[in-house]
């Protein structure tokens, strides 16, 4: 075998790309083959003299000659036969072209001549200091019915002297001709990939707005104070979650402030599911479900199939024929059925590139079957394929045919599962290109799970930003999901983690944060004369906030993909000066410290609304402020702990202060849901107990904090804590 023979370096980058008129970089198209050709290393690349010039036979036994038909290009190609042997091929020496420390791009046309099928490997062969390498730089499928252009990079680090440095063909079973055109290898100009992603991400991630400032009357208000604050990302940005998340509080704390989107680890394949035949539990996977839609978390569904051996419920392995079949079809439509209208997604059958466990049993047509079948349960999710080794690895090529060849079948796939598992370093340019190449099918792409394995947090950090921001930029991908965050539980250990064992983030959490900061908008300043605020900001869910004298206005909208320039329209009203206390009567707040330490790592204001009016006010008209100082840049993470109208009702966030206050910079804003109900007139919302802390969970001072006292230890009408009805402030003093 090829592989028993290799040391495969990790210096290597492995790249494949089908040509389909792609690109590496943007704005070179242009250029063409001519001016990559005029840099290119080698001799008579192609064949273009009509002779093998510069070429020779790997093992010195095959036979190499030119022909006029087939050609890739030109007039020329040449064709490989006499191959005794897997590994024997047509090779050019580069001893002596190549410099230490660059990258070289690589790519050639080949095509089979007497067999419909194999596959055809580009390596470099390098003996120095180190030994005898061979170095896997490029590798595909083949025919002998078109051309495939393989595209490979490799990084060129020798050890030592180099006594021999050759590019060579390889790969189909021995007596396999090949023909081979238009081989080039040039050296990587340098590239600044991340100006090019963020001018992608600037044109595709983002959209302009425009904010109509108004009075009661409708005419335009100059010099209003608008405060625009983007509350949640468009674009999902999630992770896989573990049960954890029902045991760990600081895990739920950590996943509800940093992901919108989940995918369960485990706790919804088959092996969880049904341990013994008959017994079907979701129970786990459930209250899972219930945590995230009572924080607004979007969940895929992972995975209704595993097609290797291996993951298949031990009762399961034993199966043939048509009570393997039953068992198959009673799982689809049981789980399908189960969290219909609750996954949104659904990976249909996972890993078939990398195992036949259903296919071997029951025949090639079960695969586009179980597509089908989950389709006609489920008609609004949305299915997908989930494979690895497609972009940390040269698979795409791979991916691409069987994707095709399910399509061709009838399997109604409606996304690309894009498994992410990397080690070593990540090359940004070399993930867009096998991106690229998968984007060809015209189907949306996600990062359906990415982690690094890397000791150095610092390339685990640089790692997790060239795949986040090379993705973000592609206009073929709509979500990311990190398999994993916490090393408490992550399935590839701490080395793979962003956050430590004792919650602390490391380099990789950092720049994780950092990111989603520099995704996220926040923006202020002041209407013009027309009574116009405009900005550009990133797709999502935003709040505006419009001040002017005793003029006051907010409003929510959202910024979806393809808006173009979305226009908001906001009324300024007369807020009657300085909001005080609301007539007995109507609605107050009452709050009390459920934690009387100033100086600890966590506070916990309890509040319960009473309304003494005649009439029932809906909850999820109304809002609590509870005013604090941050302290420091360090986001704050809410949790609601108890409510009598229910935890899943209850949402906070933290917003700045455009201006900050004697003791205050920053409020907790707390709203319900209309699942929450309603106060009903004389009554009382019951106690409301939440809790907040830093990420980093540091200690807080609350003793400079405007609403906090800590000798409220029962429920007492508390003018700190301001409410409001769709946004006009009825009760409290504002700071």
């Amino acid at each position: 075998m090829i592989a028993a023979r290799r040391r495969i370096s990790l210096a290597i980058v492995f790249v494949l790309l089908a040509t389909m008129g792609i690109s590496l970089f943007p704005g070179t198209q242009a250029l063409g083959r001519a001016a990559a050709a005029s840099a290119n290393l080698l001799d008579n690349p192609g064949f273009e003299s009509g002779m093998i010039t510069g070429w020779a036979g790997m093992a010195g036994t095959e036979t190499l000659s030119t022909v006029s038909s087939p050609v890739y290009e030109g007039s020329y190609s040449a064709l490989v036969s006499g191959r005794q042997s897997d590994w024997h091929g047509i090779a050019q020496s580069l001893q002596g072209k190549l410099t230490a420390g660059r990258t070289y791009d690589i790519s050639a046309a080949i095509r089979l001549n007497n067999a419909s099928s194999g596959r055809i490997l580009i390596t470099m062969q390098q003996s120095d200091g180190s030994g005898d390498n061979y170095l896997r730089v490029a590798e595909s499928p083949v025919t002998d019915s078109a051309w495939m252009t393989l595209r490979g990079s490799f990084l060129y680090e020798p050890s030592g002297e180099v006594t021999s440095l050759k590019l060579y063909f390889e790969g189909p079973d021995a007596g396999v001709d090949f023909y081979v055109d238009d081989v080039i290898v040039t050296e990587r100009a340098d590239i600044d990939w991340k100006a090019e992603a963020n001018a992608r991400i600037e044109q595709l991630r983002k959209d302009d707005v425009q904010i109509l400032v108004t009075d009661e009357e409708g005419r335009p208000v100059s010099g209003a104070n608008v405060e625009v604050r983007q509350t949640r990302h468009g674009f999902p940005f999630g992770s896989a979650m573990s049960s954890t998340v029902l045991s760990n509080g600081q895990y739920s704390d950590f996943f509800k402030e940093h992901f919108n989107w989940a995918v369960f680890e485990n706790e919804s394949k088959w092996y969880s599911n049904e341990t013994s035949r008959g017994n079907v539990n979701y129970s786990v996977a459930d209250r899972m479900m219930e945590f995230a839609e009572a924080n607004d978390i979007t969940v895929r569904g992972h995975t209704v199939h595993w097609e290797v051996d291996q993951y298949q419920p031990g009762w399961v392995q034993s199966l043939q024929g048509s009570e393997l079949r039953k068992a198959m079809d009673d799982r689809i439509t049981s789980v399908v059925n189960h969290f219909k209208g609750k996954f949104v997604h659904w990976d249909v059958n996972n890993e078939m590139m990398h195992g036949s466990f259903f296919k071997d049993r029951l025949g090639a047509s079960i695969w586009p079957y179980m597509y089908q079948r989950t389709k006609e349960l489920d008609p609004d999710a949305k299915l997908f394929v989930n494979d690895y080794n497609v972009i940390s690895q040269p698979g795409d090529n791979d991916y691409k045919l069987h994707i095709q060849e399910l399509l061709s079948q009838g399997a109604p796939i409606d996304g690309i599962g894009v498994q992410g598992h990397f080690g070593a370093t990540i090359d940004p340019i070399v993930v867009k290109q096998r991106l690229d190449n998968l984007a060809t099918l015209n189907l949306p792409i996600w990062i359906s799970e990415y982690d690094s394995t890397q000791p150095n947090e610092s390339i685990r950090a640089d790692n997790l930003e060239a795949l986040y921001r090379t993705a973000f930029s592609h206009p073929a991908v709509e979500g990311i999901m990190m398999w994993g965050f916490w090393a408490g539980n992550h399935w590839r250990g701490a080395d793979a983690a962003i956050v430590n064992m004792d919650w602390s983030l490391n380099a990789a959490g950092q720049r994780y944060l950092a990111l989603m900061d520099e995704w996220t908008t926040h923006q202020s300043g002041t209407t013009s004369a027309n009574g116009q605020y405009a900005f550009r900001g990133f797709h999502g869910t935003y709040d505006v906030t419009v001040t002017k004298g005793n003029l006051r206005a907010t409003k929510s909208f959202e910024l979806a993909p393809g808006s173009g320039v979305l226009s908001v329209a906001v009324q300024l009203k007369d807020s009657g000066g300085e909001p005080g206390p609301i007539p007995t009567g109507d609605l107050k707040v009452q709050y009390k410290a459920g934690d009387t330490n100033a100086n600890d790592n966590q506070f916990k204001p309890h509040f319960n609304i009473v309304n003494n009016s005649n009439a029932a006010v809906p909850l999820s008209e109304l809002t609590l402020r509870y005013y604090l100082t941050t302290d420091g840049e360090d986001s704050l993470v809410f949790n609601c702990d108890w409510a009598v109208v229910g935890c899943s009702n209850v949402s906070g966030k933290f917003v700045k202060l455009g201006t900050a206050k004697p003791n205050a910079d920053a409020y907790l804003e707390i709203s319900f849901k209309a699942s929450a109900g309603s106060l009903s007139a004389g009554g009382s919302s019951g106690e409301i107990q939440t809790r907040s802390h830093r990420s980093n969970w540091t200690n807080l001072n609350e003793s400079n904090d405007y609403s906090f006292d800590s000798t409220k230890t029962l429920f007492t009408n508390w003018e700190k804590v301001t409410l409001y009805r769709n946004g006009q402030p009825i009760w409290g003093i504002e700071p």
